[in-house]
């Protein structure tokens, strides 16, 4: 099994540019969808492609906000939960929508689950 790097779906990368996300990364995502790599970059400042990082860089840069991600594994899935880098939690879980989580109301997959997390933090709090 081939383990790779989860990016940022392109409705997280819009969101980034809109609060300010400005890391050089080689890494984009057109207005269309498609993603490309080239130099190291600010991509947010085309006007035709979004930056794209990793989920654990727009996590890193969320931390730099005064907000901490995390995700966790529970017995019906993964959960995510929001705190204040000063340790007090925020939101659990999130308005999920039922049709993202299964029986149990926990996300089956860790990305989307992260995904979920990034856009309650930067549509809600940043």
């Amino acid at each position: 099994m081939e383990v790779k790097e989860a990016y940022c779906s392109k409705e997280v990368c819009e969101l980034l540019r809109e609060k300010g996300f400005d890391i050089e990364i080689p890494t984009y995502i057109s207005k269309y969808g498609y993603m490309g790599y080239g130099s190291y970059w600010n991509w947010n400042q085309s006007s035709r492609n979004y930056s794209c990082p990793t989920h654990q860089m727009a996590c890193a840069w969320v931390r730099s906000k005064g907000y901490s991600v995390e995700v966790h594994a529970t017995a019906v899935g993964w959960h995510w939960e929001v705190c204040k880098v000063n340790g007090t939690s925020i939101a659990f879980g999130g308005n999920v929508p039922s049709d993202k989580t299964n029986d149990g109301g926990a996300f089956d997959d860790y990305d989307e689950c992260m995904e979920n997390a990034l856009m309650y933090t930067l549509t809600d709090l940043i």
